[in-house]
């Protein structure tokens, strides 16, 4: 009996000793934190706009960020998804029209378990955001104007894995506060060097096109908001979110959520 309980204890020990040496292998934490009073300059409250190209491009990379901002009361945090992501038939083999319903209902589900309560999602094309770009860049400009943000969240230039619209979604966002709305901040979610390696991304969307990421200077520390963040990935069904890894691992293994504020 003694035994089988110094096993079971090593066996607990050794696990622990694992998951502390995986959590500094993924974690960055020689990184400052991110200071979005110092990032703004701005004493009063800050106001975030959180911009993503599909349905839960909003919660893999920045679920954490939008939980802990849509509950800081000196923050004003909104939502807006793009696309409908009708073309993201990675489970379901559906038509696009049921597709999209489908995932506008989950990004509903998601941005509210987040705690997002201010949210919107636009009507353009999946897989054309380059191609309607005008369009796209008189809407947003229309908002930045009605909502006047502070900061502007978005992915990194190279869309984290060279995908098409995000890529030109984080084009439209530069382009458009580098000419008409300077006093913006943007912010651009992205992931460490190490993390980039290791992981396995769709490289293959880039479609033949050069992937050079824009790298970390900041992180956010987000494990309070850890189970929130996986109770949203749970509610985007559609998609196959883990790309082969347990969802659950990589929610305790990323700890911290990484930006960089430079394109």
């Amino acid at each position: 009996m003694a035994t089988t309980v110094k096993i079971i204890l090593g066996v607990v020990f050794l696990g622990f000793v694992c998951l502390q040496v995986a959590l500094f292998l993924v974690n960055e934490i020689k990184l400052p934190k991110l200071n979005i009073r110092k990032l703004t300059e701005k004493k009063g409250k800050i106001k975030i706009l959180a911009i993503d190209p599909h349905p839960d491009d909003e919660t893999m990379l920045s679920g954490g960020f939008i939980a802990n901002f849509s509950r800081n009361k000196k923050v004003e945090l909104k939502h807006i998804c793009v696309t409908k992501g009708e073309k993201g038939d990675e489970i379901l083999k559906i038509s696009e029209t049921e597709l999209a319903k489908i995932r506008e209902k989950e990004y509903e589900k998601a941005i509210k378990v987040l705690g997002c309560e201010n949210f919107e999602i636009w009507d353009f094309h999946d897989g054309k955001v380059e191609v309607e770009s005008k369009e796209i860049t008189k809407k947003l400009h229309t908002e930045l104007n009605k909502f006047q943000p502070d900061i502007i969240l978005t992915y990194e230039r190279a869309g984290l894995y060279g995908h098409p619209d995000h890529v030109a979604l984080t084009k439209i966002i530069h382009d458009l506060v580098e000419e008409k709305h300077p006093n913006v901040k943007v912010l651009y979610k992205t992931l460490t060097k190490r993390v980039l390696k290791s992981i396995k991304l769709p490289f293959h969307m880039a479609n033949g096109r050069e992937v050079v990421q824009a790298l970390p200077t900041m992180r956010l520390p987000i494990l309070r908001f850890i189970p929130l963040k996986y109770k949203a990935c749970r509610r985007h069904k559609s998609q196959n979110l883990g790309q082969g890894k347990p969802l659950w691992l990589l929610m305790v293994l990323f700890t911290n959520e990484y930006f960089t504020d430079k394109y």
